[in-house]
């Protein structure tokens, strides 16, 4: 999948939560008035006033004024917001369309719904968003920092007297150690890049965002470790 598609699947998704949250006092403010209006009035009087849906609303009356039927511009409505939650608000409102029954009631319960919907939702987010954060710091910048450091720390170690004494590996034995210390930690770093950023995708239940993540944690991620390995901490402190 491209960036310019995975950006534009996040767009949507963006966009169809944002109708989702709008959905329940519009649907508050349709049952108030389906008691003494028709179903074209109703979805006029709900074209203004609730954002994004009812930019929405608003095409579905002008498809029924320019000829359409109200199920057929209602199911246009529903493919072009692609929403599960809006399908079933706009089959309510077909329904009653077609029985002539009083809408009222089915539009409170569905409000209902809606709203309880988008609470459940809401503290998952925050619950979610905690986490990910926590994740995305750890591997963006805590772990990076703490191996860096651990490299610096054992490079600026003076072991040159216990080389002259034939006590441990020569030293390009142990530049080769070190060496290979870096590729290792460098290796684990873009591992971890990768398992935290399909894990957060994965919680969000949107795993398009996966390669954007993967994109901007693994360059900051060995940018921070390889610029915490160069700095001599031993004589800072």
């Amino acid at each position: 999948m491209k960036l310019k598609e995975i950006k534009e699947k996040i767009k949507s998704k963006k966009r169809r939560r944002k109708l989702e949250e709008e959905l329940a006092p519009c649907l508050y403010h349709a049952s108030s008035i389906a008691s003494y209006q028709n179903t074209e009035k109703v979805l006029k009087e709900i074209s203004e006033g609730h954002g994004e849906l009812s930019k929405e609303f608003k095409k579905t009356y002008k498809e029924i004024k320019t000829g359409e039927s109200v199920k057929k511009a209602l199911k246009n409505m529903e493919k072009r917001t692609e929403s599960k939650l809006i399908k079933r608000a706009t089959r309510v409102i077909i329904n009653g369309h077609e029985s002539g029954s009083n809408l009222s009631k089915a539009l409170e319960e569905t409000a209902e719904e809606a709203k309880k919907l988008h609470e459940i939702k809401r503290k998952r987010k925050l619950s979610t968003t905690i986490e990910k954060y926590t994740l995305l710091l750890a591997g963006g910048l805590i772990v990076p920092f703490i191996l860096g450091t651990l490299i610096s720390i054992i490079g600026s170690l003076e072991l040159g007297t216990i080389t002259h004494l034939d006590i441990g590996a020569s030293e390009g034995i142990r530049e080769q150690i070190k060496n290979n210390a870096i590729k290792g930690n460098q290796t684990y770093i873009a591992i971890y890049s990768v398992i935290a950023s399909l894990f957060v995708s994965y919680q969000e239940k949107e795993m398009e965002k996966a390669f954007i993540y993967i994109l901007i944690l693994l360059p900051v991620s060995l940018a921070i470790f390889n610029l915490a390995k160069t700095i001599n901490i031993m004589k800072i402190l």
